[in-house]
């Protein structure tokens, strides 16, 4: 085992599994599940990060009571399960902080959002394309702040576990198909093709469409962000007995395995801000916190090269009434200036003019 020392800090809940046993246990990991060496992995991971072909996966399980974020990494002939547990006082105290630094930030926004809307009319009458640009410029960096702000807010609420779920009943096959048509009009210039699959025509489920909307912009806007020209993108739902399975895949470079292992550490320092935002920081916590709100669950796989999967199995939830105003599926195509919100790190500043905005 004295390569893996070397791989691994082991100072984390660490262990490896080779054949269906463990071939070692962190000393953390036997601190975190007394009697381990009675289990066997079964007892401990869900299928889904046993099963897991070779890839890198970021999964979660209920450790001990403790709902934990799993890396798993291949090496060699095992697999190396690294167990990360939230702290509850730096939970509260980094929620203490987003709170407070997100309120700044909004009202600092809406004060740059007033102004710019009150100097647009005198650029437009002005007609002179360069202006034009830089109106779209800063509408650009407007909302790409906004969307971190939000991020940033959302989280906050995560930590302080206070972000209750407004259910409605809506069909969520209708939702996906009415997204990507949306989304590929505003990435047509990048030639990458995002298409939509389903083994249901309709599928009328009880969840907060506003977070769900989230959730799937989140992971639209990762895959996004790891693809280039000619690539193919495709979000799917599929009905699996009482749950649903949101997947979306696609044929990028893939996550370094050095970045794999932190994809969900909310904590993990990038190197660079935009780092965070392209795929492996706040995005992919939020996707799993929503996932876990609705009593679902998400699991990130990926392989350098071959591209990154994203699968969140969700339960299809009944109205806990029969009442009529319940049971009416409330359903809205998306609204650009969301889409324009969450697609910001995405798609270009040439989105950002009146055409789109108005």
């Amino acid at each position: 085992m004295g390569n893996l020392s070397e791989k691994f800090d082991f100072r984390e809940a660490v262990i490896a599994v080779k054949n269906g046993e463990f071939l070692y246990i962190s000393e953390t990991a036997a601190k975190l599940i007394p009697n381990i060496e009675t289990m066997k992995p079964e007892n401990i991971f869900p299928p889904q990060l046993l099963n897991h072909q070779s890839k890198s996966i970021v999964g979660e399980a209920d450790i001990e009571g403790i709902h934990a974020v799993v890396n798993v990494s291949p090496l060699d002939d095992c697999s190396i399960y690294s167990i990360i547990a939230p702290c509850a006082e730096e939970n509260a105290n980094t929620a203490n902080l987003l709170s407070g630094v997100s309120t700044e930030y909004k009202n600092m926004l809406s004060v740059l959002k007033m102004a710019s809307g009150l100097l647009l009319p005198y650029i437009e009458n002005i007609g002179n394309p360069r202006y034009s640009r830089y109106t779209a410029m800063i509408y650009h960096s407007y909302y790409n702040m906004l969307r971190l702000t939000n991020n940033l807010s959302d989280l906050g609420c995560i930590l302080h576990e206070d972000m209750p779920l407004v259910r409605s009943s809506f069909d969520i096959v209708s939702a996906c198909s009415d997204l990507v048509d949306s989304v590929q009009h505003l990435i047509s210039d990048t030639e990458v093709k995002l298409l939509f699959k389903s083994n249901e025509e309709s599928l009328l489920i009880y969840a907060d469409r506003v977070k769900l909307d989230k959730l799937l912009l989140n992971l639209l806007a990762n895959s996004l962000s790891n693809t280039r020209h000619g690539d193919i993108l495709t979000l799917s739902v599929v009905s699996a007995g009482d749950r649903f399975i949101i997947a979306v895949s696609d044929s990028g470079g893939g996550i370094p395995e050095g970045i794999m292992s932190t994809a969900w550490k909310r904590y993990s320092t990038p190197k660079t801000l935009a780092e965070t935002e392209a795929g492996v920081g706040l995005g992919l916590t939020i996707v799993r916190n929503i996932a876990r709100l609705h009593n679902g669950s998400a699991v990130l796989e990926s392989r350098p090269g071959e591209g990154t999967t994203v699968t969140v199995s969700l339960p299809i939830e009944k109205p806990e009434t029969t009442d009529f105003r319940t049971s009416v599926v409330d359903y809205e195509s998306y609204d650009m200036q969301q889409l324009l919100t969450e697609l910001s790190g995405v798609i270009s500043y040439e989105k950002y003019t009146t055409q789109y905005m108005d």
